[in-house]
């Protein structure tokens, strides 16, 4: 018999309305029931000690879902702060690259660069000189000659870049830095994000069958402590929770019914 994840929904329990997430499916999913007990002994006919009797002394129940990728609304979880729609101004962009032409067309809408104007004070450039980052000078669009200009840089509307030709003939590593205003960002919000209804649903393969379950814990709070770690290179995301639900047994139901494809 197998057992495979299928889904694990949040139900937000601090916002008015509710929002149940639309995560990515799970990789795997770990209910630990996290049961300490105190064990009793007593001993036998020779004197030895041997198991008695348990006592439930303590549970501190968890679970931990691990996901193949990461998206906005995981790394909030992460966090623990929910992500809120508002504009972002002064949003930095940086651009690492080897010049090997003069120029380099701006950004498209939609794209990072876009809507910087032409001649921005914010827009710097540096080039790699014998392993020693070295500024490039800064020429207004309107004044800029590739030919005369020496060691020199110019930034057009949307991020489009110029370079003197002493430059290209060089071609070194540049890092080029500016900034842009978004009127629609995503911004992290001082407002809490952790407390949560929690339903995990799975699949029972056994001779052929795929028999569906479910459990809910409700309520359940983010792991700050677990989850302090972002790991962006990483295989998997792993997110943790404690079940703060004061129950002895969990809500674990089999419906009898099968799941298709």
């Amino acid at each position: 018999m197998a057992i495979a994840p299928t889904m694990l929904l949040l139900t937000t329990l601090q916002e008015t309305p509710a929002r149940r997430l639309a995560l990515p499916t799970p990789s795997n999913i770990t209910w630990n029931q996290g049961i300490e007990e105190q064990i009793y002994t007593q001993r036998n006919a020779i004197g030895e000690l041997q198991f008695d009797e348990a006592m439930v002394t303590q549970r501190q129940p968890a679970v931990t879902a691990e996901y193949s990728r990461m998206t906005k609304e995981l790394m909030a979880l992460k966090i623990g702060n929910l992500l809120k729609q508002e504009a972002a101004n002064g949003v930095p962009i940086v651009n690492s690259f080897r010049v090997n032409r003069r120029t380099y067309a701006g950004a498209a809408a939609g794209f990072e660069g876009n809507s910087i104007a032409a001649n921005s004070t914010n827009t710097q450039a540096f080039y790699l000189n014998n392993g020693i980052s070295e500024p490039l000078t800064r020429v207004a669009t309107g004044t800029f000659d590739p030919e005369a200009d020496l060691l020199s840089f110019a930034q057009d509307a949307n991020f489009a870049l110029s370079f003197s030709d002493d430059v290209v003939a060089l071609r070194p590593w540049v890092t080029v830095f500016g900034r842009y205003d978004s009127a629609t960002a995503d911004v992290l919000s001082e407002d809490l994000f952790n407390i949560f209804r929690m339903l995990i649903f799975g699949v029972l393969q056994d001779q052929g069958k795929k028999e569906v379950f479910y459990l809910e814990f409700d309520p359940v709070e983010l792991n700050r402590q677990e989850n302090s770690e972002i790991n962006f290179g990483g295989d998997t995301v792993p997110l943790a929770f404690r079940i703060t639900e004061l129950s002895c047994k969990p809500k674990l139901i089999f419906p009898r019914r099968q799941r298709k494809c």
